[in-house]
C-alpha cells in the first residue's frame, strides 16, 4: 500500500484510481445498507430502545458532523488525506464489529448502553474520515467529469443497495421463522457481514492515489480558514440554499411511510412496492443526470428536480382528499416514480455543485462547513417534523367559504405539507442567486433530458415498448419544432408572395401606363399629321 502523496498523477494512475473509487463505492454502500435505516432501528428495538432512544439514534449522525471542524485542522496540519481517511474508516469498521458481538457478552440495559456508545463512535469516525475523503476526491476527480463519474458510482452502488436490502430482509424473515428466540443474532450476522465488506472497501481505498494538496499563497489562521466559505458570496448563497432545502427535504420525507401506514392505512406490502418503484427510478436516472450535469450545469438540474420534488409533496397533499382507492393508488405510483427521479437529480447535483464551486486550494474547509450545516439541518428537521406530525395528526380543521356549498374539512397533516412547500420555495429563491458556469434554460435541459433518457434506456433495455413510450415526448417536441418551422416557412413564403404580387402589379401598372402614354402620343401625332394635311390642302386650293 502506498501512503505517500504524489506530486503529479499520470493518466494511467488516474484511470486506475477512479476505478478503485467506484469499486469502493458499492462495497462501502453494501456495508452502510446493512447497518442503517430499517435494519438499524429494528436492531435497536430488539435491544429495548424506546421511541425517545429511536429519535436519538436518528439525531446522532447529524451531531457527529460537528467533529468535521476538528478534521479540517487535522487535514491542514498533516496534509496526507489518505492516511487520515484510512485510519478513521478502520476505527469505523471496528466499531461495527464490536456492535455485532455485543449481544454475545452483554444483556438488558448494558446491552443497549454499549450499543449507543459504539454507534456514536461509528458515526464520529465516519464523519472525521469523510472530511479528508471529500477533500481528496475534490483534487482527484477532474472537474469536467464530476457528474458523469459520481453518477456512474451512485448508479452501481444503488443497484447493490437494492439487492442487498432485499436479500437481508428475506434473511431476517427466514431467521425469525426458524429461530425466533435468537432473533437478535440475525442482526449481529448482518453487522458482521457489513464489517467484512467494510474491510474490503478499505483495501480499495488504499489503492487510490492521492495528489499533492495545493498550498495556499497566504497562510491563514484556522478561524479565517473556517470562515472563508461565508465570505465567498456565491458559495454563501449555496450554503443558504442547502440549509433550507435539507431542512425542508427531511422535514417531510421520513414521514411519507408513516403517512401511508397510519393515515391512509395501506398494507406494508403496497408501501414496500411503492418504495421499490422509487428506488428503481432513482437508479435509472442517476447516470442520465450525471451526463447532463457535465454537459450543462448542476444548477439547471436543480431548477428542474427541486420543483419536481415540491410537486410530489403537492401530490401527497392531494391524496388526503381522494376517496377512490384506485385513483389514490395510481396517484401514489406516479408520485413515488417522480420522487425517485427528483431525488436522483437533487442528491447528485447538490454534491457536485459543492465540489464544483469549491476553490481547489480550500476544498477541506469549504466542504467541511457544507457537510456540517446540511447535517445539522438534516438532523434537526426530522425531530421537529416528528413533533409536528404527532401534534397535527389528531387535529381536524374546517373552513367555510361563501363560494363552497358546504364546509371544507381537512387533516392537520396538510399544514405540515404546506410548511414543507413554503420552506422549499425559499430555498429555490436562493438557488436562483447561485452563479455556475454552463447554466441554461430549463426548457433546453428538458429536451436534452428526453434525448438522453431515450438513448440510455435504448442501450439499457431490449424491450421495444419502453423505447416507444420514450419516443412520445421526444416526438411531441419534434412535432412542435416542425410546426414552428412550417409556420416560419409559411410566413416567409407569404411575405415573398406578397412582395412578388406587389412587384407584378406594379410592373403591370407600369406597362399599362406606358401603353396609355404611347397611345396618347400616337393619337397626338395622328392629330398633328391630319392638321398638317388639311393645311396643305387648303394652301393648294387657295393657290389655284
Amino acid at each position: 500500500m502506498k501512503f505517500l502523496v504524489q506530486e503529479s498523477l499520470t493518466q494511467e494512475d488516474l484511470r486506475k484510481g477512479l476505478k478503485f473509487v467506484i469499486t469502493d463505492g458499492f462495497t462501502s454502500q453494501i456495508m452502510v445498507s446493512l447497518t442503517s435505516g430499517t435494519f438499524l432501528i429494528a436492531f435497536a428495538l430488539l435491544l429495548g430502545a424506546s421511541s425517545i432512544i429511536t429519535g436519538l439514534i436518528a439525531a446522532i449522525p447529524a451531531f457527529c458532523q460537528l467533529s468535521q471542524i476538528f478534521a479540517v485542522s487535522l487535514v491542514e496540519k498533516i496534509r496526507n488525506r489518505k492516511v487520515i481517511t484510512l485510519s478513521f474508516l478502520l476505527f469505523y469498521r471496528i466499531a461495527l464489529l464490536i456492535i455485532a458481538i455485543i449481544p454475545l457478552f452483554f444483556q438488558n440495559e448494558l446491552l443497549l448502553c454499549f450499543f449507543l456508545i459504539f454507534l456514536t463512535f461509528r458515526y464520529l469516525f465516519s464523519s472525521l474520515g469523510q472530511t479528508a475523503w471529500t477533500s481528496w476526491m475534490n483534487d482527484l476527480v477532474p472537474k469536467n467529469e464530476l457528474g458523469r463519474f459520481f453518477g456512474k458510482r451512485q448508479f452501481i452502488s444503488s443497484i447493490f443497495i437494492l439487492l442487498t436490502s432485499l436479500i437481508a430482509a428475506n434473511f431476517i424473515e427466514f431467521w425469525r421463522n426458524r429461530y425466533i428466540q435468537y432473533e437478535v443474532f440475525s442482526y449481529s450476522i448482518l453487522f458482521f457481514i457489513a464489517f467484512i465488506f467494510g474491510m474490503i472497501s478499505i483495501y480499495f481505498i488504499s489503492r487510490v492515489p492521492e495528489p499533492l494538496m495545493k498550498v495556499r499563497e497566504n497562510q491563514l489562521k484556522f478561524s479565517k480558514i473556517v470562515a472563508a466559505p461565508f465570505h465567498d458570496i456565491n458559495y454563501r448563497c449555496l450554503l443558504i440554499f442547502l440549509l433550507f432545502w435539507s431542512f425542508a427535504f427531511n422535514l417531510i420525507t421520513p414521514f411519507f411511510t408513516v403517512y401511508l401506514l397510519m393515515i391512509l392505512q395501506f398494507p406494508l406490502g403496497i408501501v414496500m412496492l411503492l418504495t421499490i418503484i422509487s428506488q428503481v427510478s432513482n437508479i435509472l436516472f442517476f447516470r442520465i443526470f450525471g451526463k447532463l450535469s457535465d454537459s450543462y450545469s448542476n444548477k439547471t438540474i436543480l431548477k428542474i428536480c427541486c420543483p419536481l420534488f415540491i410537486l410530489c409533496v403537492m401530490l401527497f397533499l392531494f391524496t388526503t382528499f381522494l376517496n377512490d382507492t384506485m385513483v389514490l393508488l395510481i396517484t401514489l405510483i406516479v408520485t413515488y416514480l417522480l420522487i425517485g427521479i427528483a431525488t436522483a437529480g437533487i442528491v447528485l447535483s447538490t454534491g457536485n455543485i459543492s465540489l464544483k464551486l469549491t476553490p481547489q486550494e480550500e476544498g477541506t474547509s469549504y466542504l467541511a462547513i457544507t457537510n456540517i450545516l446540511t447535517s445539522l439541518a438534516l438532523g434537526a428537521s426530522p425531530i421537529i417534523g416528528g413533533v409536528l406530525f404527532d401534534y397535527l395528526n389528531g387535529l381536524e380543521f374546517t373552513i367555510s367559504l361563501i363560494i363552497l356549498p358546504s364546509p371544507f374539512s381537512f387533516n392537520g397533516i396538510v399544514l405540515l405539507f404546506l410548511l414543507t412547500i413554503g420552506i422549499a420555495c425559499i430555498s429555490l429563491y436562493m438557488l436562483l442567486k447561485i452563479e455556475e458556469k454552463g447554466d441554461i434554460r430549463s426548457r433546453q435541459l428538458f429536451r436534452a433530458f428526453i434525448i438522453e433518457m431515450k438513448n440510455s434506456l435504448s442501450n439499457f433495455s431490449t424491450s421495444i415498448g419502453i423505447r416507444d413510450i420514450l419516443l412520445i415526448p421526444s416526438l411531441f417536441l419534434t412535432y412542435r419544432a416542425l410546426k414552428r418551422h412550417k409556420k416560419g416557412v409559411k410566413n416567409k413564403k407569404s411575405v415573398k408572395n406578397k412582395k412578388s404580387v406587389k412587384n407584378k402589379k406594379s410592373a403591370k401598372n407600369k406597362k399599362s401606363t406606358k401603353r396609355i402614354k404611347n397611345a396618347i402620343k400616337a393619337k397626338k401625332k395622328e392629330g398633328l399629321n391630319e392638321k398638317q394635311k388639311d393645311a396643305e390642302k387648303s394652301h393648294k386650293t387657295s393657290s389655284i
